[in-house]
């Protein structure tokens, strides 16, 4: 190679280092195009989405390709890569399959790069088994090829789960009409009573259960109660431990005991064990919305049966929960006050007070309907909404939003069109990519009538679909693998700031460690969301020298060297 070709291409390669390219390669910018996840032959239903860690998602389904009868269905999932390319069989890898329909698939971390799977086994309306699947990363199962049953008495539905930190999950569900729980660890098997533990044995029905961790392996757990008669159903609580004891009084406390009809609770981890429960309120003539704190102890924050989040003098439903950061949460729903169905939100603060105006701020108020709105955080004290829109007509279409920390809308008013595909499409769930954008999946029914598929879709942090190949400066990475980065300053005295960076919701534990080995504090030992962090320890109290900072998060562990001088 001649001395000139030889300079041009390492001129060549220093800029394809130096300039930073996006490069997509599966994601489409066309809203009325996205990425086929499954477009096997019948139904595929009710997906579920996953970080995987790197900047691509788990996505899993209900699907009728074997079995197209009501109660037909088996559980497949597909992963795909931070480009949208699909890195499993096409139309996704079968993960259980069998004679009885398989519905409702929920999905969680494993916390080693792989995930727990749970879902409803059914034979007839008025049936139901739980089961559940653990996967690594390459899609392979590592149970017993038919799932381990978690329950295989009675009617089970309205199940949940959660994940804990030693690669298993926590699990709840309504069985013949009482609540019941279950730990399993990381090879499927139960911790607590075979068939689940009693959480909630009260009268008549308890069901529409929701679950939050507790940030120590225990579990909060929320229901819609009918004790004290079917007409006037109230929200009910418990909190149960790791070893599988409930906490509080026997059957649980009342959140909510008003007069009317109160159901739908949903409930999100908060900080320093606490948790928010959210609720569909009918104590007046119209539908309101009611929240409450209450910590693991039982200790109720606010007013007695909750603060109002909406009571305007319509209709509001659909609720949905979301971290706001700084232990404030951001609430979203369906909103009747302009006659038609809208996406409204609120945040709320720790102390039970409302952030922005009375009543909450509006999303979207585009012609028709909006409703069926999913929210997640954005990593920056704001949040990401998604939705069912009907502003083109009666079939919905998806459209989502993203909002900062004080609810001004930062992408095109009334959201961004996300899927605007012929015929419908259904129930969209998120995830969050790490910078502030979000992956995308929904039921969709562009191919026709009981022909419902999956599709996904990529939007960037500033409401841009994916799928353009360009250049574009400044734009954050998608954070796809753990970091602890080394303290600053070092050497310190006394304060020292620690970073670091996850991919997913994680677990962590962050300690400080002598020379000697010895563990002397603590920084860290909650679930922190996917995108950057920083803690900072004062060592005041410690005497100079050098000191080990350890970050656990699933498998990950990394170690960094700090050097205090007094």
């Amino acid at each position: 190679m001649s001395a000139q070709l030889q300079i041009l291409f390492r001129i060549i390669l220093i800029s394809a280092i130096l300039i930073p390219l996006t490069i997509i390669a599966q994601w489409s910018s066309d809203p009325t195009v996205n990425t086929p996840i499954c477009s096997a032959a019948n139904d595929q239903l009710a997906p579920a989405i996953l970080s995987d860690g790197k900047g691509g998602a788990y996505i899993v389904w209900s699907d009728h390709r074997n079995e197209s009868t009501l109660f037909g269905g088996d559980i497949f999932m597909q992963r795909i890569n931070s480009a949208g390319e699909a890195l499993w069989t096409a139309d996704g890898m079968v993960i259980y399959q069998w004679a009885d329909g398989q519905v409702q698939p929920k999905i969680v971390t494993d916390g080693s790069g792989g995930n727990i799977i749970v879902w409803r086994s059914i034979t007839g309306i008025f049936d139901g088994k739980l089961y559940a699947q653990r996967t690594d990363s390459t899609g392979l199962t590592l149970w017993s090829g038919f799932g381990m049953p978690i329950c295989i008495t009675g009617v089970s539905n309205y199940h949940q789960m959660i994940a804990n930190s030693v690669g298993g999950s926590l699990i709840s569900w309504s069985r013949d009409g009482d609540i019941y729980a279950q730990r399993i660890d990381g090879t499927g098997s139960p911790l607590w009573t075979v068939n689940g533990t009693a959480v909630c044995t009260a009268t008549n029905n308890q069901t529409y259960t929701a679950m939050a961790p507790d940030g120590n392996d225990g579990a909060f757990i929320v229901w819609k109660d009918e004790r004290v008669g079917f007409t006037d159903p109230n929200i009910y609580a418990q909190h149960i431990a790791p070893n599988g004891n409930v906490s509080w009084q026997s059957d649980g406390i009342g959140i909510c005991t008003s007069s009317g009809w109160q159901q739908n609770p949903q409930i999100l981890e908060s900080e320093n064990g606490t948790a928010y429960i959210v609720w569909h309120d009918l104590r007046s003539a119209n539908g309101d919305l009611y929240a409450q704190r209450v910590d693991s102890s039982g200790t109720i924050f606010w007013a007695a049966n909750g603060v109002a989040i909406c009571n305007e003098s319509h209709e509001q439903n659909n609720v949905a929960i979301a971290s706001g950061g700084s232990g404030d949460a951001i609430i979203a729903w369906t909103d009747l006050r302009n006659d038609q169905g809208n996406i409204y939100v609120q945040r709320i603060d720790a102390a039970g007070n409302v952030q922005w105006a009375a009543n909450g701020i509006p999303v979207c108020t585009a012609a028709n309907i909006q409703d069926r709105s999913t929210i997640i955080a954005d990593g920056s004290r704001g949040a990401i909404i998604v939705w069912q829109d009907q502003r083109a007509g009666g079939q919905p279409d998806i459209y989502a939003q993203r909002l900062d920390a004080s609810g001004a809308s930062l992408w095109t008013a009334d959201g961004v069109a996300i899927c605007t595909a012929t015929s419908e499409q259904y129930w969209p769930v998120l995830i969050s990519d790490g910078a502030g954008g979000a992956i995308i999946s929904w039921e969709d029914e562009r191919l026709g009538l009981l022909q419902n598929d999956i599709y996904a879709q990529w939007v960037d942090h500033l409401g841009n679909l994916a799928g353009v190949v360009g250049i574009e400066e400044d734009y954050p990475a998608i954070i796809s693998d753990f970091k602890l980065y080394q303290n600053y300053p070092n050497p310190f005295n006394p304060t020292t700031a620690i970073n670091f960076q996850l991919p997913a919701l994680s677990f962590v534990s962050l300690k400080v460690y002598d020379l000697s080995g010895r563990e002397i504090v603590t920084l860290l030992n909650e679930r922190k969301t996917a995108g950057e962090h920083k803690v900072q320890w004062n060592a005041s109290n410690f005497a100079s020298g050098i000191y080990y900072c350890k970050i656990q998060a699933g498998e990950y562990l990394e170690v960094k060297k700090m050097i205090l001088i007094k």
